[in-house]
Order: structure tokens, then C-alpha cells, then sequence
């Protein structure tokens, strides 16, 4: 039984050690995002990836009157009797 309690320990620090490496290559990678952005190096494709990870990180954008995406939201052609 003793094996198996260590055993049980050495995978728990495995998932431990993933979970340490995944928490360093998200943030690894949003370093990268935000160097291309700022620098204006960034690819359409870099935009969306960023995207993409916020949203499935739930990051969400709230609307209000000072913010500049109010402004974005303003000029682009929705057709407003299609979305409510």
C-alpha cells in the first residue's frame, strides 16, 4: 500500500508540474500578443488568436458610454431592425 501512496504523490506532482508549464506558456504567449499588438506587428491571424483566447477564457468587453468601442460600435452597418 505504501507504493501506492507514492506513486499517488509522484502523479500529483506531475499534474502539479503541467499545470505550472501550462500556466507558463499561456502567459508566455500572451506576452507575445501583446508585443505584436503594441508594436503593430501583429497579423490578422495573431488579432484573432488573441481573441480567441480571451473568449475562451472568458474575457468579455462591457460596453459604456466612455469606451471606445461604444465609438466602434457606432460606425459599423448594422442593420438595426435585424438585431433588435
Amino acid at each position: 500500500m505504501l507504493l501506492n501512496i507514492k506513486d499517488n504523490q509522484g502523479m500529483e506532482g506531475q499534474v502539479d508540474n503541467q499545470e505550472e508549464q501550462l500556466k507558463s506558456l499561456q502567459a508566455l504567449l500572451i506576452n507575445e500578443f501583446i508585443t505584436r499588438i503594441e508594436s503593430g506587428e501583429a497579423a490578422p491571424s495573431d488579432l484573432n488568436a488573441a481573441r480567441q483566447l480571451l473568449k475562451d477564457n472568458g474575457i468579455h468587453a462591457g460596453l459604456s458610454k466612455d469606451n471606445p468601442m461604444d465609438n466602434l460600435v457606432k460606425i459599423l452597418p448594422f442593420d438595426e431592425a435585424a438585431h433588435g
